[in-house]
C-alpha cells in the first residue's frame, strides 16, 4: 500500500458536507439526482448561491446510491493530474475505508487500471463527487479527467458540481448517453419550497407576496435567505416586501463580494451596462457598451452561468433577474446620468428592431420625458392599433400624468392609454392638451395629428357615427402617406391596420365600392409576420362584408370562407375578430335563401352576443328581419327594422340604408305602397343632409328597392335611370338591376327592351347560379322567363330551373286571393294590356260599350284599383293574365 501515509485522508475536502439547522431536505432534487446517478455522469451546474453542493450532499445520504460515496472539494492546486490523482485516491479512501486499498500498490501518477480493480473488487457501485470543479480550469488535470469520464470503470460513477460546464467533452458524453444533467432552473426553489424555508425563519406569507419574492429573487435560495434575514427584522414582512422590487443592502453585498467580485473588471462593467435591459442579444451589447465583440462576451458569460439562454439557438440572452437588478442598483447609484443614456440607446435600438412595447419600456425607463414622449407618438401609440393596446396602456401608467402638460406628444399617447382603459374622461383631457402639438416642428407635429385623428376615427366608431369615421380615417392616411419610416416607424409598419380603419370605416359609412379598395390595399400590405394574425382574420371578413353587391356573389363567400379557414388554422374560430366572416355569410345565405342561412345565422347571433359592437348588432337585426320577410312574417320583420332605424348605429350610413331597403319591401309586400314611399322620403331627406354637411355624395344604395318602389307607384319611366350606375357591374345586384328594368320595360309594354333586359339579367345570374333576384312575389317574372326561352334561348337549364322555383314558391307564399271573376270579366280583362279602345273591346265581345264600362268597374273594385294600368298589373300579380305575345311592330 505505497504512499498511503502521504494521503490527506482527514482533510475537510474529503468530507460530505454537513447539514446546517436552516438547511431544507427536497425531495424533489433528491429523487432527480436518484434518475440521473443510473448515468456514469452526472453534472450539476448553477452560480453562487444556488444550493448544488447542499442538493448533492443531501442525496448522498438521503437518495436509494447502494454504492459508498466519496467526496473532493476541488481548488486551485488540483490544476495537475498527479495532485487530482493523489486527492481522488484520497478521497476514495475516506469513502471506502483503508480496506480495500491493503493489497493495492498506488502509483504516484494517474492510472485508470487502478480504478477498475478497485471497483471489481468491491462488487457494487462507486460515486465520486467532484465539487467546484470550475476551480480547476487549466492544467493537465482536466485532460486526464477527460479521458476518464469517456470511458470510465464499471460500476464507477462521477457527479460533477460545477458553476459552469467544464471544458470537458460533454458533447460526445450527450451523444453516447453517458451524461445526465441538473441546471439552475431545477435547482431554483419552488412556491412550495420557499414557503417551507421561510417558516425555518419563523415567517410566513400569504400567496401574492410569496409569488412576489420568488418572482423577484428567481428561486435563488441565496437570495430568498437574505432576503428573510431584511423580512424577519420587520415588525410587518408583508409591507416591507410590497417595495422588495430588487435586492436589499444584504443581497446586493453578497453579490459584489461573492459573485461579481470573482469577475474579471471588463465582465463586471459590461454586465453593469447591459443591466438596464431584461434581454440581450450581440447587437444591443455592442450598442450599450461599445464592445466589439459583445457576442462572445455574452457567450462567456452564459458559460460562467451569469447569463441564460432565453431560447437556445436564436442568440438571446437572459441575466439571472436578482443579479440584474442588483447591477442595475448599483448603476443607478453610482453614474444615473449613464443609466439615461443607455435606456435611450436601448429604446432606439429596439425601435429600429419594430419591438415596439420594449422600445417605449426603455424609453420611459430613462425618464427623459421630451424623448418619451417622441417615441411614444411615433411608434409606441401604433400598439394600439393591434392586440397589445392593454400592454401600452399598462407601460403608459409609469408616466406622470403632470408630464403630458409640458409634452404634447405624451399628452396624445396618454389619451389613446386612456381611451383603451374606457376612460372617455380623461381621453377628452389629454386630447386638449395636445392641440399644444400645433407648436412642435415637422415632423413631429403630423405625427400627432396622425395620431389624433386616428383617435378621432376610433371614438366615432364608439360613438356609432361612421360619417364622422370616415372623415377622420381619410385624413389619418393622408397624413400618413406623407411621413417617412424615419419619421414615425411604427406608424408606416402598421399602415395596413390605419387602412383598415379607413376601409371599416368606409363600409359602415356606405361607400362599399371604396372599402373593398381600401381593405384588399389593407390586406396587401400587412406584414409577412401577421399571416395568421386577428388583422389578417378580421380585415378579410370586413372585406367579404364590403364585396357582396360590389364583386360576385362568390367572390364575397370565397374570402368570408378564406377567413373562417385561417382562423380554423389559427385556433381562433370563434375569436371576436371572425364575426365579419360570419356576418358577411349571413347575409348572403338569408338574401340567396341558403338551406344553410338558418345554422349560419345561429352561430353568427351567438358570436355577436359574446363579442356585441353596435355595427354587428345592428347589420345581425338586419339579417334577421330579411328572413323573417322571407318566411312571410312581416309584423317581426318591421319590429326588428323599427328598433334597428331608431338605434344610433341604425340612423346613418350602411346600416341606415339596409334598414330603408329591407322596411320598403316588407311595406310593399304588405300593399302598403303609400308608407313605402314615406320610407324613402325619409330616408332620401337624411341623406341630403349628410351631403350637405360633409360635402360628398354617397352611392345611392337603396337604388334597386327605389326601382321597386317606382314600379309599385307605376312609374316604369324611372327605373333604368335610377338603376343605371348598376347596370355595368356583375353580380347579385346588377342581376337584380336588370331584372327590375325588364319588369319596368314590361310595364309599358316595351316588349323587345323588355325582353333584352331579362337577358341581359339571366346572363349575370346564370353565371354564378345567382336564383335570389328572381324570387320576388311578381306573376310578370315566370312570363318574361319564358319569353326568354321563346325568343332568346339561352341559359336554357338554369331559366327551366328559376321557373320551377319561382312555381314552388309562388304556390308556397302565393298573393291574398281576391274575389273571382266571372266568366264574362275575364274576357274583358284579356283585351286590358291591349291598346284596344272600351268601344273596340264591346265589339270584339258582341257586347256594348256601357256594359265594358260596368264589367271594368267590378274588375277594379275587385282587384282592389283604380284604373286600366293597375289593373294590368294587379291580374299579373294574381296570375289572372297568361302570356302576352310579343307586339310584331315594336314598343
Amino acid at each position: 500500500m505505497s504512499g498511503i501515509a502521504e494521503l490527506p485522508v482527514s482533510d475537510s475536502r474529503l468530507r460530505v458536507p454537513a447539514r446546517s439547522e436552516l438547511f431544507l431536505h427536497r425531495p424533489r432534487l433528491v429523487e432527480l439526482l436518484d434518475q440521473a446517478a443510473g448515468r456514469p455522469v452526472t453534472l450539476v451546474t448553477g452560480p453562487a448561491g444556488t444550493g448544488k453542493t447542499l442538493a448533492v450532499a443531501d442525496w448522498t445520504r438521503e437518495g436509494t446510491t447502494s454504492g459508498p460515496v466519496a467526496w473532493l472539494c476541488l481548488g486551485r492546486e488540483h490544476a495537475s493530474a498527479s495532485q487530482l490523482w493523489r486527492s481522488l485516491l484520497a478521497a476514495l479512501m475516506t469513502g471506502l475505508g483503508p480496506g480495500p486499498f491493503r493489497d493495492l500498490e498506488l502509483p504516484d501518477a494517474p492510472d485508470t487500471e487502478v480504478l477498475h480493480h478497485l471497483v471489481r473488487n468491491l462488487g457494487k457501485p462507486v460515486h465520486i463527487v467532484l465539487d467546484d470543479l470550475q476551480e480547476v480550469d487549466e492544467g493537465t488535470a482536466l485532460d486526464w479527467l477527460s479521458q476518464l469520464l469517456r470511458w470510465p470503470p464499471d460500476d464507477l460513477r462521477f457527479v460533477l458540481i460545477s458553476r459552469h460546464d467544464p471544458p470537458i467533452n460533454l458533447h460526445r458524453l450527450r451523444l453516447e448517453d453517458k451524461l445526465a444533467e441538473v441546471r439552475l432552473p431545477d435547482l431554483a426553489f419552488t412556491s412550495a419550497e420557499s414557503r417551507e424555508l421561510l417558516a425555518t425563519w419563523g415567517l410566513a406569507l400569504e400567496e401574492p407576496a410569496l409569488a412576489r419574492l420568488v418572482d423577484a429573487t428567481g428561486g435563488w435560495v441565496a437570495a430568498i435567505r437574505l432576503a428573510a434575514l431584511t423580512l424577519r427584522s420587520s415588525d410587518d414582512p408583508a409591507v416591507l416586501l410590497e417595495r422588495f422590487t430588487g435586492p436589499t443592502f444584504l443581497v446586493a453585498d453578497f453579490l459584489w463580494r461573492d459573485v461579481l467580485g470573482l469577475l474579471p473588471g471588463q465582465y463586471a462593467e459590461f454586465l453593469l451596462r447591459t443591466s438596464v435591459s431584461e434581454r440581450m442579444c450581440g447587437s444591443l451589447a455592442a450598442a450599450l457598451t461599445g464592445e466589439e465583440d459583445a457576442a462572445a462576451l455574452l457567450r462567456t458569460l452564459a458559460h460562467e452561468q451569469f447569463l441564460t439562454h432565453e431560447l437556445e439557438g436564436t442568440g438571446w440572452y437572459r441575466t439571472h433577474t436578482l443579479l440584474r437588478k442588483a447591477l442595475l442598483a448599483r448603476l443607478q447609484t453610482d453614474r444615473p446620468a449613464l443609466v439615461r443614456e443607455l435606456h435611450r440607446t436601448a429604446a432606439l435600438w429596439f425601435e429600429a428592431q419594430q419591438s415596439w412595447s420594449e422600445a417605449l419600456d426603455q424609453a420611459i425607463s430613462s425618464r427623459d420625458w421630451e424623448f418619451a414622449g417622441q417615441l411614444a407618438a411615433r411608434s409606441g401609440v401604433a400598439l394600439c392599433l393591434g392586440p397589445e393596446a392593454t400592454a401600452f396602456a399598462d407601460l403608459m401608467k409609469r408616466v406622470p400624468e403632470s408630464s403630458a402638460h409640458d409634452h404634447p406628444e405624451l399628452a396624445v399617447a396618454m389619451a389613446f392609454a386612456a381611451h383603451s382603459r374606457g376612460d372617455e374622461t380623461a381621453t377628452e383631457r389629454f386630447l386638449r392638451l395636445a392641440e399644444a402639438a400645433d407648436e412642435l416642428p415637422e415632423p413631429r407635429r403630423s405625427v400627432c395629428a396622425l395620431a389624433s385623428c386616428v383617435m378621432r376615427a376610433r371614438r366615432a366608431h364608439a360613438a356609432i357615427d361612421p360619417i364622422a369615421m370616415r372623415l377622420a380615417a381619410r385624413e389619418a392616411e393622408q397624413l400618413l402617406s406623407r411621413l417617412s419610416y424615419s419619421d414615425a416607424p411604427g406608424w408606416v409598419h402598421h399602415q395596413a391596420q390605419v387602412r383598415v380603419i379607413r376601409g371599416e370605416a368606409e363600409l359602415w359609412a356606405g361607400w362599399r365600392d371604396v372599402a373593398s379598395q381600401v381593405l384588399r390595399s389593407g390586406l396587401a400590405s400587412l406584414p409577412s409576420e401577421v399571416t395568421d394574425s386577428r388583422a389578417r382574420i378580421g380585415l378579410l371578413g370586413l372585406l367579404a362584408l364590403s364585396e357582396y353587391g360590389v364583386s360576385a356573389e362568390d367572390t364575397a363567400r370565397r374570402t368570408a370562407e378564406a377567413a373562417l379557414d385561417l382562423a380554423r388554422t389559427s385556433g381562433k374560430t370563434l375569436g371576436e375578430e371572425t364575426k365579419w366572416a360570419w356576418l358577411a355569410l349571413c347575409f348572403i345565405e338569408t338574401l340567396a335563401r341558403d338551406v344553410r342561412a338558418a345554422t349560419t345565422i345561429a352561430r353568427c347571433a351567438q358570436l355577436v352576443n359574446v363579442h356585441p359592437c353596435p355595427f354587428s348588432v345592428a347589420l345581425l337585426q338586419v339579417i334577421h328581419a330579411i328572413d323573417d320577410l322571407s318566411r312571410g312574417d312581416l309584423a317581426n320583420a318591421r319590429r326588428r327594422l323599427v328598433a334597428t332605424g331608431a338605434a344610433p348605429g341604425g340612423q346613418s350610413g350602411l346600416i341606415a340604408s339596409y334598414v330603408a331597403i329591407v322596411r320598403i319591401q316588407a311595406e310593399l309586400a304588405a300593399k302598403n305602397v303609400d308608407q313605402a314611399r314615406s320610407i324613402m322620403q325619409d330616408y332620401d331627406r337624411v341623406t341630403a343632409l349628410e351631403t350637405a354637411a360633409h360635402g360628398s355624395v354617397r352611392d345611392d344604395l337603396v337604388c334597386v328597392a327605389r326601382a321597386q318602389l317606382q314600379l309599385a307607384l307605376h312609374q316604369p319611366e324611372q327605373v333604368r335611370p335610377t338603376l343605371a350606375h348598376r347596370l355595368t357591374g356583375t353580380g347579385a345586384y346588377a342581376a337584380a338591376a336588370w331584372l327590375f328594368v325588364a319588369l319596368a320595360e314590361d310595364q309599358m309594354r316595351h316588349d323587345m327592351l323588355a325582353t333584352q333586359a331579362m337577358s341581359q339579367a339571366i346572363h349575370l345570374a346564370a353565371a354564378q347560379q345567382l336564383m335570389s333576384p328572381f324570387r320576388r312575389p311578381s306573376a310578370a317574372i315566370p312570363a318574361l322567363l319564358r319569353r326568354h326561352l321563346v325568343v332568346d334561348g339561352s341559359h336554357r337549364e338554369f331559366v327551366e330551373k328559376l321557373l320551377a322555383g319561382v312555381s314552388t314558391e309562388r304556390a308556397a307564399t302565393s298573393v291574398p286571393p281576391v274575389e273571382p271573376l266571372t266568366e264574362r270579366e275575364r274576357a274583358v280583362l284579356i283585351y286590358l294590356p291591349t291598346m284596344a279602345a272600351n268601344i273596340e273591346i264591346a265589339d270584339a265581345l258582341s257586347i256594348s260599350e256601357n256594359t265594358v264600362k260596368q264589367h271594368l268597374k267590378s274588375i277594379y273594385r275587385k282587384l282592389g284599383v283604380h284604373n286600366r294600368r293597375e289593373a294590368v298589373h294587379a291580374a299579373r300579380e294574381h296570375g289572372l293574365l297568361g302570356l302576352r305575345q310579343p307586339d310584331p311592330t315594336g314598343p
